[in-house]
């Protein structure tokens, strides 16, 4: 039968077996260091993992306005939160519970080519609707758009889609001016709606009526806007419901025509051309002054 060990638990610790006062005093120093260096290890491996995890929470949300350094270089900025607005194009397809589709980042001009992949959950949308996105950017993607067409998109991991208007989200609204200002000549008469300014556009709402007897056109592309001296040219407005270009007697076309951003506390003068058919007389041009106290 083996003896009982009768020397306490500190005496089988290296360093203490011999009970000689200087090896127990480097062994006491060397065992606190290796506690400290652990305690130490382990505070700095949690304060790394909490920043990590919330490193996403300070990174800024990209918007529409930050697309183009995102274009340039869409790795730096894959992980970021977004929050994006634009027009689908092309078809929409359902891979599992994900829906897929392409959107213009800026409409107006078709460019920043978006490829969505987010939850079906998400209301159904198709080709032609605007939408907000919420999630994160992804990388680069190259591969054929939904308009048959080789191009570069910039991959966005959606959590949310959301179906919106595209006049109230795309440009939202600073200033809006109401009017009903009539102009006629010999029965073609333009009325003057409504002006709506913004940080990137501006949006005057016109009513175009013939009562002529004869066709009528209107020509959006010649329109000009004067303000402080500046000619400004009329944009492109496929985001908004046009005024006919050619309209027969007793006909009524209301729409858009878009210019650049004005100044909404400078008087601005908007210029529209017309014409009519059998009519020897010459138009002249419609000429609409809003001032700056909206009148």
């Amino acid at each position: 039968m083996a003896a009982k060990d009768s020397k306490p638990f500190w005496r089988h610790i290296y360093g203490f077996r011999s009970v000689t006062t200087w090896k127990m005093v480097v062994a006491s120093i060397l065992y606190f260091g290796v506690v400290v260096i652990g305690i130490t290890g382990a505070l700095v491996f949690s304060l790394n993992s909490k920043a990590a995890a919330g490193s996403d929470d300070n990174r800024p949300v990209i918007t529409n306005g930050q697309l183009p350094d995102v274009k340039v270089n869409p790795d730096k900025y894959a992980g970021y939160p977004a929050i994006l607005v634009g027009k689908i194009f092309g078809p929409t397809s359902v891979d599992g519970d994900h829906i897929i589709f392409q959107m213009w980042g800026d409409p107006k001009i078709a460019d920043y080519d978006l490829a969505i992949e987010g939850p079906t959950s998400s209301p159904a949308v198709e080709g032609g609707e605007y939408v907000r996105v919420t999630g994160h950017i992804g990388c680069k993607a190259t591969g054929t758009s939904g308009v048959n067409a080789k191009n570069t998109a910039i991959d966005i991991n959606a959590d949310k889609v959301e179906r919106i208007s595209s006049i109230d989200d795309l440009a939202p609204i600073k200033v809006k001016r109401e009017f009903q200002r009539a102009i006629s000549q010999f029965g073609y008469e333009i009325t003057l709606k409504s002006v709506e300014f913004t940080d990137t556009e501006t949006r005057v709402y016109l009513a175009v009526k013939n009562e002529t007897g004869q066709k009528i056109k209107f020509y959006p592309g010649d329109a000009r806007a004067i303000q402080a001296g500046t000619k400004f040219k009329s944009e492109t407005a496929c985001n908004y419901p046009g005024i006919q270009s050619e309209m027969l007697p007793n006909g009524l076309s209301e729409g858009v025509v878009v210019f650049g951003a004005l100044d909404p506390n400078e008087p601005v003068e908007f210029h529209f051309e017309g014409s009519c058919q059998g009519y020897s007389e010459n138009f002249q041009p419609y000429i609409f002054v809003v001032n700056d106290d909206g009148n």
